[in-house]
């Protein structure tokens, strides 16, 4: 079922298409829309669907539309699936020239529309625009995005920010298919692969305009996520582009052996914030910086303690 609650002024298509998969995403809904209404343009639509939530999530999307009338709202309603098919399902109702893709617990810097969109207005050539990410909430503000990753970067592992924080000519979203959605997991990678195989061009806005929320309450993706679901799912994104990784010079097992490597990075990445906030305690500082001043001094350096 879809609810229009509004729509733009003389029938005219919107510019931009923002696409929102939900499930059970009460608790932080309200403030991903919120950091769409404090974008610096106002050329979009929003299109919203709700995955089978068994929370409040419904009734909270069907209220801020209604307390927003003058922003057009596609709130579509179906079973659960997953967060892929649920993805896909809503780009069927998008009627804007870009897409841009948001998870329903993250958030946008206020010019992410406004930067990318020019972008892709004014460089034909270019189809699809990302930035770099942060995380947020949890005891980090790691920057999540490799910089300006090579082709070889994305073919060994996803390595664009959350995957998803794209915004990409729906012309060329569809040339390449989409998402698969025989993919559980990867299915963003897996894009990315398929447009560089078409040799559709990629920029980076070297700013941080997404943020993506991990919770204290999560572990990573790479711990939430079955080992073996993903092993199973790199063979299918490898088998399906065995020509162009071998082309790269990629085999299955460099593939494998850079997932680990990316995974093993991040856990010692946890590890370091976690001991850094544990010896900037003040009274733990006082304790070492009087007792132990030889090791205060190592633990300031390794730390990087102020």
């Amino acid at each position: 079922m879809i609810m229009d609650t509004s729509f733009l002024p003389n029938n005219s298509n919107p510019l931009i298409s923002v696409i929102i998969p939900c499930y059970n995403s009460a608790l932080y809904v309200t403030e991903t829309l919120n950091s769409i209404l404090a974008q610096t343009m106002n050329n979009y639509e929003i299109v919203i669907i709700d995955d089978g939530s068994t929370d409040n999530t419904l009734s909270i999307l069907k209220q801020f539309a209604q307390q927003h009338s003058q922003i057009q709202i596609k709130i579509i309603e179906q079973e659960n699936t997953n967060v892929t098919i649920a993805r896909v399902n809503a780009i069927k109702h998008a009627s804007g020239v870009y897409l841009f893709f948001l998870d329903s617990d993250d958030k946008i810097a206020p010019t992410y529309f406004e930067k990318a969109a020019n972008l892709l207005n004014q460089q034909p050539e270019l189809s699809l625009i990302y930035s770099r990410a942060q995380h947020f909430e949890a005891n980090t503000n790691e920057i999540w995005c490799a910089k300006n990753p090579t082709v070889l970067d994305i073919l060994q592992i996803h390595c664009m920010g959350n995957g998803i924080c794209m915004m990409v000519r729906k012309k060329d979203y569809d040339e390449v298919g989409g998402f698969n959605t025989d993919l559980t997991y990867g299915e963003d990678w897996e894009f990315y692969i398929s447009m560089l195989k078409k040799n559709k061009k990629f920029y980076q806005i070297d700013e941080i305009l997404y943020f993506y929320r991990k919770r204290n309450t999560k572990n990573s993706i790479c711990d939430s996520v079955d080992k073996k679901k993903i092993a199973r799912n790199f063979l299918k994104i490898y088998t399906k582009h065995i020509d162009f990784y071998e082309e790269n010079n990629m085999y299955f097992h460099n593939l494998f052996d850079a997932f680990h490597q990316q995974n093993w990075q991040q856990q010692n990445l946890e590890f370091f914030n976690h001991k850094k906030k544990y010896y900037s305690n003040p009274l733990r500082k006082w304790f070492y910086k009087t007792f132990k001043s030889k090791k205060y001094e190592e633990l300031r350096k390794k730390y990087d303690i102020n």
